[in-house]
């Protein structure tokens, strides 16, 4: 300054003034790369406050679900439990019962699906099939002689007794002329 400041009064030695700058093409490249930067960062961090108010959302919802079942069991005064149950079918009847597990009380009562009077059928069938096989001693193969139900049938066997027919090996199933040239020389 070339003023003359004789006459002034100094009242700071330090003082900011916000002044317009022009930017040179250097500072102007500087600032590009700058606000590249920030604009990626920008990027990253919503996508981490997504992610992770994504994470909060879920984690309260399942609270909120938690507290709205608590409530209603509160309110109804119950709720459903699930519960280990024996059942049993009453074919006289033509009931199912279930029974708790650990303390032996009838829980429910219901009538037969379709599907329990398949059950019954194929058990009482599966029964007279056994006791069948039993009495003609047609109730296994006898492949080994020395598991014990197969040695009884291997005997049963050897003095003549009906026994089932012994599983068949492959050689069984093969044609006679299985393997054998048919070709001739000319």
């Amino acid at each position: 300054m070339n003023e003359n400041k004789e006459h002034l009064e100094k009242i700071s030695d330090y003082v900011n003034l916000t002044v317009e700058h022009h930017f040179t093409d250097a500072e102007l490249l500087k600032k590009s790369s700058e606000l590249a930067n920030l604009t990626k960062e920008i990027d990253q961090q919503e996508a981490k406050k997504k992610a992770t108010a994504a994470e909060y959302k879920n984690k309260i919802d399942v609270l909120k679900a938690q507290v709205k079942l608590t409530s209603d069991a509160i309110t109804n005064r119950w709720e459903n439990q699930d519960r280990a149950c024996e059942l049993y079918l009453d074919f006289e009847n033509k009931v199912r019962i279930y029974d708790d597990k650990l303390t032996g009380e009838e829980l429910k009562r219901e009538p037969f699906h379709q599907g329990d009077f398949e059950k019954r059928q194929l058990k009482m069938f599966q029964e007279e099939q056994i006791e069948e096989n039993n009495a003609t001693g047609d109730f296994a193969e006898g492949t080994d002689p020395y598991a014990p139900i197969d040695g009884i049938i291997i005997d049963k066997a050897k003095k003549g007794t009906k026994v089932a027919k012994l599983k068949p090996t492959p050689s069984d199933n093969l044609d006679p002329n299985y393997g054998r040239n048919f070709e001739t020389e000319e």
